[in-house]
């Protein structure tokens, strides 16, 4: 993604902000009313290396998913984190390609895991992230955007779905 794709950002973000209110996207009024040389800054931010950005096209251009993912400085033990997961109508297979990628970008970065904090409120999406192979990690903290609710963190082990994606290998000594 570059700068110059600021309007299709524009559009699939203010879609997500529409369809999917979470806890870590804006609301629509306040994507709205963000300018253009603000939609141009965020595009530009997601082309940095630590950062990840993916959107699932059509063959007409229309976007039918959107991700983004980050490393920041206190990434422990090099996790990388998933910041917005959007997939028109709530499409599972979609969910899944564009969770496979930011996994793949991670492993390519030498992430040990991706990680996500989802509102504890937030049951169905709670259940969907386990659906794809996250799992709680037992840490619970306070939601930034509003300190009288709580994130549970969910953990996607990089290195544990790699070795077992790998074919059978023997550990009997000669």
């Amino acid at each position: 993604m570059s700068e110059d794709e600021w309007r299709e950002l524009r559009g699939v973000w203010l879609d997500m902000s529409a369809a999917q209110p979470s806890d870590d996207v804006e609301t629509i009024e306040d994507a709205s009313g963000l300018t253009q040389s603000q939609w141009r800054a965020r595009a530009k931010a997601l082309t940095g290396l630590d950062c990840f950005a993916e959107a699932l096209i059509d063959a007409g251009g229309r976007w039918l998913g959107f991700v983004c993912g980050y490393f920041d400085d206190l990434a422990r033990d090099r996790h990388a984190f998933v910041s917005h997961l959007y997939a028109r109508h709530g499409d599972l297979e979609t969910e899944a390609l564009l969770l496979e990628r930011v996994a793949a970008w991670a492993g390519l970065h030498g992430a040990e895991a991706v990680v996500v904090g989802i509102g504890e409120d937030r049951h169905d999406l709670l259940a969907r992230f386990e659906d794809h192979g996250f799992r709680r990690s037992g840490v619970r903290r306070r939601l930034d955007v509003d300190p009288s609710r709580f994130e549970v963190e969910l953990v996607f082990d990089l290195a544990a779905s790699a070795l077992a994606a790998q074919p059978h290998v023997s550990l009997r000594s000669a």
